[in-house]
């Protein structure tokens, strides 16, 4: 019988191999690479903030990581709908889970543990299971299929944070019993993000998270399932892909592109993305993602002020981790050194010698926000869309009359027409163009 959980205290290589000059030894080496956007800066002018392109790049094994430990917080709660009826949240929900338990990860030893949750979170452990997760395999696939067919979506309320912090605490005590190599441990919330109990605020997930992770290397992950997604939470909650990824399948048809796009980012992933920057403002610690490939990122970073001129030791970056085995393979750090001019008197002087590479990446992460806002934009209109249809074939079989029919079949003719014509008269300065062009991309 499922009882409620108790409340405990919060206790693939790259595919170049990236060196560093002067560092032949070092080829299998983690590091990372620092590129202020500036090559110099005025005397005198005080602490100046600017962007720096992080290049990282994590350590090479010689064995491919073929061992992921998950856990599945699935949400049953009555905004999810019916499990039986097709098309609802929780039916995708089961469809998804159902794939994975009986197909898996090719190449990949899963360890799971699930549980469901509405406004409390239902243990879902298997009996007899003497470990926090256990492995997915003939002797437990049909158990989780059992748990799996038990979502029906009656549950009132969601808390999804509450179901976050037991997740993690799950992983946590998984960890602390085991020890089978550097890798990352991943909780993947399934949900349409209508948070109605504990933390309703998606930014403040976000920092709930932040602080229950600390600098274990656990992420967060969440899927978005039927027509009423609340992505905005999602993509505050996840802080857009740096404390885990954000996959939707608004749609039956949308599993298969959501499982991939979670999957083949999670199975290589032995280590956080943690970087530690010291600049003009101290020390700190910056979690960027999960570093399983070579890769970049944009931060921000404060330039020191020097009343004289000449190129001194300025911005540092290291990769960090708890992992032992990880810190012995993490050696070459970035630094940025900064070049200071003399302004000769000229009147509010700015810093000169553009670094067009760091200026290109800009350019990118603007395009990509920009991709982000347009896909968050069409998940919410595909899944509207599915939603109408479903309201509409519900409609048409019920005895609510001709108008309410009608009416209906209106909204349905409206929305089919827009997504027929791909472009259609600006409403507004976002809406219109935001909407087109989900359309034009078939999203």
């Amino acid at each position: 019988m499922d009882e409620p959980c108790q409340k405990k205290p919060k206790t693939n290589p790259p595919e170049s191999e990236t060196t560093s000059p002067g560092n032949a030894d070092m080829k299998n080496a983690g590091g990372c690479e620092l590129l202020l956007q500036y090559e110099e800066y005025p005397v005198g002018q005080g602490p100046v903030s600017t962007r720096a392109l992080l290049k990282a790049w994590p350590p090479k094994f010689s064995d491919s990581l073929i061992e992921a430990n998950i856990v599945l917080a699935m949400d049953n709660s009555l905004s999810m709908g019916r499990g039986t009826l097709e098309g609802t949240g929780c039916h995708l929900l089961r469809q998804f889970c159902t794939d994975l338990v009986n197909n898996g990860i090719p190449g990949m030893h899963l360890c799971m543990r699930m549980f469901r949750f509405g406004n409390v979170t239902l243990d879902m452990q298997i009996k007899g299971g003497d470990k926090e997760l256990m492995p997915l395999c003939d002797a437990t696939r049909d158990k989780f299929l059992d748990q799996i067919n038990t979502l029906t979506g009656d549950i009132g309320g969601t808390n999804i944070s509450n179901a976050v912090e037991e997740g993690i605490r799950i992983l946590k005590a998984h960890s602390a019993t085991t020890n089978n190599g550097p890798h990352a441990n991943h909780l993947i919330v399934f949900t349409d993000g209508e948070a109605n109990d504990g933390i309703k605020d998606g930014s403040l997930l976000l920092a709930k998270i932040k602080e229950l992770i600390d600098d274990d290397c656990i992420f967060v992950h969440f899927v978005g399932l039927g027509g009423r997604i609340d992505a905005k939470f999602i993509e505050n909650c996840t802080d857009r892909g740096k404390y885990g990824i954000f996959t939707a399948a608004p749609t039956a048809a949308k599993i298969g592109a959501a499982f991939e796009e979670l999957f083949s980012k999670v199975i290589n992933t032995r280590m956080a993305f943690d970087v530690r920057i010291t600049d003009a403002c101290g020390e700190r610690i910056e979690r960027l993602g999960m570093l399983s490939d070579s890769c970049q990122q944009l931060i921000k970073v404060k330039v020191g002020n020097s009343d004289s001129a000449g190129t001194f030791g300025g911005v540092t970056a290291t990769l960090v981790t708890k992992d032992p085995k990880l810190c012995d393979m993490i050696g070459i750090d970035g630094e940025a050194k900064i070049t200071y001019y003399e302004t000769c008197g000229k009147d509010k002087p700015k810093p000169r010698g553009l670094n067009q590479e760091v200026q290109d990446a800009y350019e990118v992460k603007k395009v990509d926000e920009r991709a982000a806002q347009l896909l968050e934009e069409s998940r919410t209109m595909s899944g509207a869309s599915q939603s109408m249809r479903a309201e509409n074939e519900k409609v048409s079989r019920s005895s609510m009359g001709a108008i309410a029919r009608q009416r209906m079949e209106g909204h349905l003719r409206a929305q089919t027409a827009l997504e027929n014509e791909g472009d259609f008269e600006q409403i507004g300065p976002a809406v219109g163009p935001i909407r087109a062009a989900s359309v034009r991309a078939g999203v």
